[in-house]
């Protein structure tokens, strides 16, 4: 008997925990950079708490956002066609909407460096 037969759900299981570890950690990434690059300029006090929390709460809302709206969209093309289809398409297009997302960032990198904006 393989280790697979026996625990036939583990890489499953695996594979989403490291799928929502990832995206929680991504997501407590982009809050604490959003608190940082709005508080950059600010001294500490109550103003400061202030704004860290309002961008907290606006990251936190654009991360749910499309959860909300593609969960019912999702489930529907799960049910129609292949799981395995699903995931992969899926899975396809959000690494092209990473490499995207790092390309434009790049390229306001590359502007800022350079004087422009």
């Amino acid at each position: 008997m393989t280790p697979t037969s026996r625990h036939p759900l583990r890489g499953l299981l695996i594979a989403q925990f490291c799928g929502a570890f990832n995206d929680n950690a991504w997501k407590l990434m982009v809050a604490l950079l959003a608190i940082r690059q709005a508080t950059a300029h600010m001294a500490p006090g109550s103003d400061a708490e202030t704004v860290a929390q309002t961008q907290t709460a606006i990251t936190f809302m654009i991360f749910t956002l499309p959860l909300v709206l593609l969960s019912l969209v999702g489930g529907t093309l799960a049910d129609r066609l292949s799981k395995r289809t699903v995931i992969i398409s899926i899975k396809i297009v959000e690494v092209l909407l990473v490499v995207e997302s790092g390309g434009r960032r790049a390229a306001v990198d590359r502007a800022v460096r350079h004087g422009g904006a």
